[in-house]
C-alpha cells in the first residue's frame, strides 16, 4: 500500500466541536476533532473563529510530525447519524445508582448529564491515551531494544479494568496475564 502524502492528510476535512470555557472568569473557546482526540490536537481562543485557527495550525504541525515519524493519522469518519439516537440503558448495581446519584446532586446537575460528562472524559482519555502510545512505541523502535525493557514491566496506566473512583490507576499487566 502507497503512503499518502502529507498534503492529503493536511487537506483533510474534519468536522470540528467548539466549546467555550471559563477559566477564573475569562472566557475561552476551545476546538476539537473527534478522530484526533480532544485534548491531542485542539486550538484555543477568545472567538470561536480564533480557536478554529489555532486548532488548524495545531493540526499542521502535529501532522507533519506525526507524518515525518511514522505516526498513524486518524482520517476524518463520517457516521449515519440516524444509526445513534443519543439513547441507551444502562443496567448497573443499585449501590452504583446511588452513587451517581448523589454525585450529581452535589454537582447540582442531572443523573443524565454526570453520566455523559464521565462517558465523554473516557472516551477523550483513551483516544488520547490511544494515540500516546502509540507515538511512545515507534520512539522506542527508534532508541532501540535496550530502551524497551524499561516498559516491560506491566506497570503502564489502562482504562480496560479500572474503578470508576480511580479511573487512572495502574493495573498490573503481567500480574493480569
Amino acid at each position: 500500500m502507497e503512503k499518502k502524502s502529507l498534503d492529503y492528510y493536511l487537506n483533510l476535512d474534519y468536522d470540528l466541536t467548539v466549546i467555550r470555557l471559563e477559566d477564573e472568569g475569562e472566557h475561552i473557546y476551545k476546538a476539537y476533532a473527534r478522530e484526533l482526540g480532544e485534548y491531542a490536537i485542539y486550538g484555543t481562543g477568545n472567538s470561536k473563529m480564533a480557536a478554529i485557527e489555532s486548532f488548524e495550525a495545531s493540526r499542521t504541525e502535529m501532522f507533519k510530525y506525526y507524518y515525518e515519524n511514522n505516526i498513524a493519522i486518524h482520517e476524518p469518519q463520517r457516521q449515519d447519524e440516524e444509526k445513534y439516537s443519543g439513547k441507551f440503558i444502562v443496567r448497573t448495581t443499585p449501590d452504583i445508582h446511588r452513587i451517581l446519584t448523589e454525585t450529581a446532586a452535589h454537582d447540582n446537575i442531572s443523573l443524565n448529564q454526570l453520566i455523559n460528562n464521565v462517558l465523554h472524559t473516557y472516551c477523550a482519555g483513551v483516544s488520547f491515551l490511544n494515540m500516546a502510545e502509540e507515538a511512545l512505541g515507534k520512539l522506542l523502535k527508534k532508541c532501540g531494544s535496550a530502551s524497551q525493557g524499561a516498559f516491560d514491566s506491566g506497570n503502564i496506566y489502562d482504562l480496560t479494568d479500572h474503578d470508576l473512583t480511580k479511573p487512572w490507576q495502574k493495573k498490573n499487566k503481567m500480574a493480569a496475564g
